[in-house]
């Protein structure tokens, strides 16, 4: 389906957020007299939606009128936030609906270009990034879109202009996307986002909708991930990374085989999942017939993301980091082993997914951490993780349960040593306290009282 189909459609647009608002900008540019109908699970305030109506003709509905609209309308386009797996979608769906996506409707215009696709549980943001960056130091005319910055359909200005699209993809955008790239790259895949997905299985078969394996794609995979092997294994023209053959990690530096491609990056790209993603980041880069070598000495300027394990700074003998990212088990335990060495005070809990958290506790037990302050609201069944390991190993860290967000920082300021680490890693997503990720580590630098000096 391509925009021009959506002309003598019924559209409406479900979710108003950043990718909603985009393809409301989008449609009223495009077909300015046709009226729209803007979904939203929550009632919109009165001032935004004047704002909106200030593009076109567009109406608006919530609550309990949506289930209804999905079936008087003939196109949905979803935001991504909305999963596939709503009874209401399904419903709809058999009447006739059909639903689409920002996603599908700008790749459908951009067919023909060169797309650098890269997904996976985590890594992917800084993958991508590592990506775009080299590219624009080679000369090439790149875009990076997606999950990531700006909303897809706000590209559409530089589809002439732009020789390779690099997109970031959450696991939401994937489940319903028609395969499109010539070369997609999967990170790493582990349990996430079952809130959304419904069980494991959906949601590793959603991430892994986007690869088309076919002889004419290259898919790139993390040959260490015994999950994406397992899930890919009668895929053709599979390049792996992190395989002693291809280009991986070693103590001393970047290698492809036995030869040695350069050392580890200073500045923005240090910890080892960050030379992993550039391993991954190389790999997709050489499918697409640049030079590794080259790629790796134009990395010396390349700006880390924010709240990825960045050290914000240090205040009364004390080191904040914010790791705000860390969303799962897995994330959190990176970090601790990253971190471990001086006193360390790490910040547990969120949004409670039902995610096994014994990996790591066993991990915070083995004396890689100091002091545990976990958070609501499933702070208390990380705290029982962690006693049982506590209780198996025969030692382990105290724990100390925060009523709120910022009582769990002003606890961890007071419990941690002179020359310690204090440790923002969840663990756990944000919703219900914070609007996202990035509001949660900006307000962990708030409270700590320090200016931001840098990422790592």
């Amino acid at each position: 389906m391509r925009l021009r189909d959506l002309h003598g459609a019924k559209v409406a647009i479900w979710g108003a957020g950043k990718d909603g608002v985009s393809a409301l900008r989008c449609l009223q540019a495009l077909f300015p007299q046709k009226p729209l109908t803007i979904l939203s699970d929550q009632q919109i305030p009165e001032n935004r939606q004047w704002e909106l109506e200030q593009l076109g003709p567009v109406v608006f509905l919530s609550g309990d009128s949506i289930k209804e609209a999905l079936c008087c309308h003939d196109i949905i386009i979803k935001s991504p936030g909305i999963s596939i797996y709503k009874e209401e979608i399904s419903f709809a769906q058999k009447q006739g609906t059909l639903f689409t996506s920002t996603a599908n409707l700008f790749f459908s215009e951009i067919k023909d270009s060169v797309v650098i696709a890269v997904t996976g549980t985590k890594g992917k943001s800084t993958t991508a990034s590592i990506i775009h960056h080299c590219l624009l130091k080679l000369g090439i005319s790149a875009e990076i879109c997606g999950n990531i910055g700006k909303p897809f359909l706000d590209f559409l200005d530089r589809i002439d202009q732009t020789e390779i699209w690099v997109a970031e993809l959450s696991s939401y955008q994937t489940a319903d996307l028609a395969p499109f790239a010539k070369i997609a790259v999967l990170t790493n895949l582990f349990p996430e986002h079952l809130d959304w997905h419904g069980t494991l299985d959906n949601y590793f078969h959603d991430k892994l909708h986007m690869f088309t394996p076919q002889e004419d794609k290259t898919t790139i995979l993390n040959f260490r991930d015994q999950q994406a092997r397992r899930l890919s294994t009668d895929w053709p023209n599979i390049t792996y990374f992190e395989s002693p053959a291809t280009i991986h990690v070693q103590d001393d530096g970047i290698y492809r085989g036995d030869e040695k491609l350069g050392p580890f990056p200073e500045g923005n790209l240090q910890g080892h999942h960050n030379h992993i993603n550039l391993c991954a980041a190389l790999t997709a880069l050489e499918a697409a017939g640049f030079d590794a070598r080259t790629c790796m000495k134009n990395l010396h300027d390349f700006k880390g993301l924010p709240h990825r394990q960045m050290m914000i700074g240090s205040k009364d003998g004390l080191t904040f980091v914010d790791d705000s990212i860390s969303t799962t088990p897995e994330t959190a335990i990176v970090a601790i082993e990253r971190f471990s060495g001086p006193p360390l005070t790490i910040l547990l809990g969120g949004f409670d997914r039902q995610q096994d958290y014994h990996a790591l506790a066993d991990l915070i037990c083995a004396g890689k951490v100091h002091r545990v302050i976990t958070l609501p609201d499933n702070g208390d069944r990380i705290a029982m993780a962690i006693k049982e390991a506590r209780d198996k190993l025969g030692t382990g860290p105290e724990i100390f349960a925060a009523d709120d967000f910022p009582g769990a920082v002003r606890t961890a300021i007071e419990q941690t040593p002179p020359g310690g680490i204090v440790l923002l890693s969840p663990a756990a997503p944000s919703y219900g306290t914070f609007k996202n990720f990035q509001e949660r580590g900006e307000a962990f630098q708030k409270l700590c009282g320090i200016e931001q000096e840098g990422s790592l």
